[in-house]
């Protein structure tokens, strides 16, 4: 096994701060550059014998041929993103790795972001299984319910055509199912929540309503199984109760899910209704519902040295994420549970957050893609198909330093953030973090390629990267 030369980390690192925030993006200057890769050429040279040391030398150039151009791609997002992105393109051509990776998806999705008009200071969003329709909890413009197109540019547009009408205070929590004919309400004063038919979503029509009981500054969080039959609701004093919505217009009341009295911070459930887990005075709990009447508490999903916040679940409920502060070292993260056994969860891997604490996760339906958020305005995308091993695909930049809510559509194709001054917004992340590569190539970017004299006129006088000297360009799409 061999180990990652000390200047390739620093040069991975440096990759990394750019695309997190951590620091600003910005190109070393020519001579800090060519100091690093000096640094990097000699790490290889110095390994051990002629031959491995010429091949190490070979491997650690290319890497920091990839990093610095993913840099300089970084650097340019924002004010040249079609240069960003060849760059970016270039970056993972020479070196595919999961930090090429990510920055080129990270530029790519910048650029699918779409602001949904009309929202200002937005908490909760959900949104259907096939992207088509979404809703948005606004302190001040209320529930609103949006059609949602993808558009030339591979963005998603969200075109405002009706609104939920009903509770006198917010609405701070919301839910639909999967084929967006049902949403849940709740308001955040008195405990009371409303049943929806969104059969006709431009028509909608409130089909009943039902209080939860004696509430301390209202329900916080809510969630619907995928046939609409069955809720469960949480409130700020601790409070998880089941109801039957069987007839909607008559919810009755089933049961209440014992935890910790303090805020329910977290509240997901199975496709089937069957699963429900719960988090509440940093606890998270897993529930056996299937007897609505009787739940039975099957265990919790705790970490040495944790707290847990917010809850997502596949569709099967055999994967669960939790957010919150986490890990025996105070690092910051998510956690992903295996739900195969909901008696005896298995601890699968952590994701990490390079920034904050994560109190907002959302998952697909398959749960292999997940997103997770909380404060420095970054949500993170993550392929999760080796559970054992998460990756981090791209980052989604919103203009906020936090994100209220966050949604994901089940085809894990479209997603949604929500934030407290600058509004909602969508994003069209279809096979951008699968590979971000082919989604560059495909179209007219196929022929585009980086050569000596596009480099000269463009980098600013920035030299052409030393360990690429006896290329004459770089085609990104030439491999595929």
């Amino acid at each position: 096994m061999t180990s990652t030369p000390r200047a390739c980390v620093f040069a991975e690192e440096k990759v990394m701060d750019a695309e997190s925030g951590d620091a600003k993006p910005r190109f070393p200057r020519k001579s800090s550059r060519a100091a690093l890769v000096v640094l990097v050429l000699t790490a290889g040279l110095l390994a051990a014998g002629t031959a491995v040391a010429f091949r190490r030398y070979e491997n650690t150039s290319r890497i920091a041929a990839a990093y610095e151009l993913a840099l300089r791609g970084a650097e340019l997002r924002e004010s040249r993103p079609e240069d960003a992105a060849l760059l970016g393109a270039a970056a993972v051509s020479i070196r595919p790795d999961e930090v090429t990776r990510a920055s080129l998806a990270d530029t790519l999705l910048l650029h699918r972001r779409s602001v949904v008009f009309g929202t200002v200071n937005v908490d909760s969003v959900a949104i259907s299984a096939d992207g088509s329709l979404a809703i948005t909890s606004d302190l001040h413009t209320g529930v609103k319910i949006w059609e949602l197109s993808s558009e030339m540019d591979d963005s998603v547009e969200a075109s405002d055509i009706s609104a939920l009408k009903d509770h006198e205070g917010w609405v701070t929590a919301i839910a639909l199912t999967p084929d967006g004919k049902v949403a849940l309400t709740a308001g955040s004063d008195d405990g009371s929540m409303s049943v929806w038919d969104l059969t006709h979503p431009r028509r909608p029509v409130k089909a009943g309503g039902m209080v939860v009981g004696d509430v301390v500054n209202g329900v916080t969080k809510v969630a619907l199984a995928a046939d609409g039959r069955t809720a469960v609701a949480g409130t700020e004093n601790g409070d998880v109760t089941l109801w039957d919505l069987t007839r909607k217009s008559h919810p009755v009341r089933l049961s209440e899910l014992r935890g910790a009295k303090s805020r329910v911070g977290g509240l997901a459930m199975s496709a089937d209704g069957r699963t429900v887990v719960s988090a509440a005075g940093g606890s998270g709990v897993v529930w056996d519902v299937t007897d609505r009447a009787r739940p039975v508490r099957l265990a919790t999903l705790d970490r040495p040295g944790s707290t847990v916040e917010g809850v997502a679940l596949s569709a099967d409920g055999r994967t669960a994420l939790v957010g919150g502060l986490t890990d025996v070292d105070r690092r910051n993260g998510a956690h992903m549970w295996d739900l195969s056994t909901p008696a005896r969860p298995v601890h699968l891997a952590t994701l990490p957050a390079r920034m904050s604490e994560v109190y907002n996760v959302a998952l697909a339906a398959d749960g292999k893609t997940a997103m997770t958020s909380g404060f420095g305005g970054l949500t993170m995308l993550w392929d999760l198909r080796d559970r054992s091993r998460p990756v981090r695909t791209a980052t989604l930049k919103g203009p906020a330093t936090l994100a209220n809510g966050v949604a994901m559509a089940a085809s894990g194709t479209t997603v949604m953030m929500a934030t407290p001054r600058w509004g909602a917004f969508t994003w069209n992340i279809a096979g951008v973090g699968e590979d971000p590569l082919r989604t560059f190539c495909d179209g007219p970017r196929y022929f585009q390629h980086v050569d000596r004299q596009w480099w000269d006129r463009w980098m600013d006088g920035h030299a052409w990267p030393p360990a690429l000297d006896e290329a004459e360009d770089i085609a990104p799409c030439s491999q595929l």
